[in-house]
This record gives structure tokens, sequence and C-alpha cells, in this order.
């Protein structure tokens, strides 16, 4: 086994809400390939993880992560809308809820303001402050949590599919 601790690769995001707590979030996709046993502490001002990985394809090589977080804020370790879980094989996620409500978003993910090489934006799931509202209120499959964009499905329930058989598609094309 390794016996040097490696900084996994952090990206983050967030949403902000006055009035709804489970609107009111951080979210972290920790990267660590083939994550397997990952130990979680979490309370208001911080996280800790530490997990294994066999690496790389090939690699039969053991790694530790270890990472530690001191939040920028509190955030609300007991609630019900957090989510802590391996996805995807690759990458830890979690959903933390932050403790006070309000609008304005965190200037960054760390108490300290310094910048970390292996903590970075997160602009897949990135919503600026002035368009969080507007994309919660789109329908699912708009945008607004599906992800994919139009759910072509709920487009075309309302069609009449004769129609759209006899259509010219070539008219379409240009």
């Amino acid at each position: 086994m390794n016996s040097t601790a490696l900084n996994p690769e952090v990206l983050w995001a967030q949403r902000s809400n006055a009035k709804i707590h489970e609107k009111n979030y951080i979210l972290l996709t920790i990267s660590i390939p083939d994550c397997e046993d990952p130990q979680v502490s979490i309370n208001e001002d911080s996280l800790d993880l530490t997990a294994t990985s066999k690496g790389h394809v090939g690699d039969e090589q053991e790694h530790t992560y270890k990472l530690h977080i001191d939040f920028y804020k509190k955030i609300d370790p007991a609630s019900k809308d957090s989510i802590t879980k391996v996805a995807n094989g690759r990458h830890f996620f979690a959903k933390l809820i932050k403790q006070d409500l309000e609008t304005d978003y965190w200037p960054r993910l760390t108490k300290e303001k310094i910048k970390y090489s292996n903590i970075k934006t997160d602009f897949n799931k990135w919503v600026d402050e002035d368009e969080q509202e507007e994309e919660e209120e789109l329908p699912m499959g708009m945008g607004g949590g599906a992800p994919g964009g139009v759910d072509m499905s709920e487009m075309l329930k309302g069609m009449d599919m004769d129609a759209l058989k006899n259509m010219d598609m070539s008219a379409l094309q240009g």
C-alpha cells in the first residue's frame, strides 16, 4: 500500500435560497477512482474523507485518499436533505445543506482565503445567483432538474402522429 495519502480533486457548486432550507446547499464531487470503503465525517464546520482506490486499470497498487475541508460557513450535517454516496465508481458525491438561509452565494468553499489546486468550480452544475430561480422554475427535462435538455416524450404527447409521418422533413433541414 502506498504510504503517502493523495489529495483528491474536488468539484463544487452551490445554490442559495433565503426561504427554503432544501434549496440552500453545496454540491461536492470528489474524484476517487474505484472509491472503496469511504470513511466520512461531516460536522457543521468541516468534512473529512478517507478512502482507498485500486487506481488505474493494470495498477494493482492500492492508493489512499484523504481530504479535509473547513467550510466557508456552517452546514447542517443532520439535515434529512443531505446526501452522501459513491457515484459511478469514480466519485464520492455529497449534497450538504447550508445552515444559514440567505440568497447570497458563498464566495468560496473553504474558510481560508487560499487557492487550493485540488478544489475547482463545477461549471456543469453551477448556476449563477441571478439565474437560480429561473433554473428551478423550468419543468423537468427543460434544464430544471433532468439532465439532457428537452423531454421529447412530453413534447410528442400532444402531437398528431399521422401528420408527423406525412411531414416533409427535408424542409426542416434548411
